[in-house]
């Protein structure tokens, strides 16, 4: 709690509803724990974000490694039948 609690408004902590006697904070106060409050939910919200990036960026790599293989073998094919064809 700062120095300057004048105008008092909220029972703290805010969840304590068996312990309402414990105080109250001031404006400036509740202010800082609900900034602290929303940094929370979003940070959490982008670690989430995070980790869907993240799995999507594997898949991505997965997904590239195929296609090169997939055009290796069909280049390697291209090339063996051009030279077939050059026999003929």
């Amino acid at each position: 709690m700062c120095k300057n609690c004048l105008y008092k408004d909220r029972p703290f902590p805010q969840n304590n509803e068996g312990n309402k006697n414990r105080g109250k904070i001031c404006r400036l106060c509740e202010r800082k724990f609900c900034v602290r409050l929303m940094l929370k939910e979003e940070i959490s919200y982008i670690s989430i974000q995070r980790k869907a990036i993240d799995e999507f960026q594997s898949q991505l790599a997965d997904k590239k490694k195929q296609y090169n293989e997939i055009k290796k073998l069909l280049e390697d094919e291209a090339y063996k039948g051009k030279g077939a064809m050059e026999e003929l």
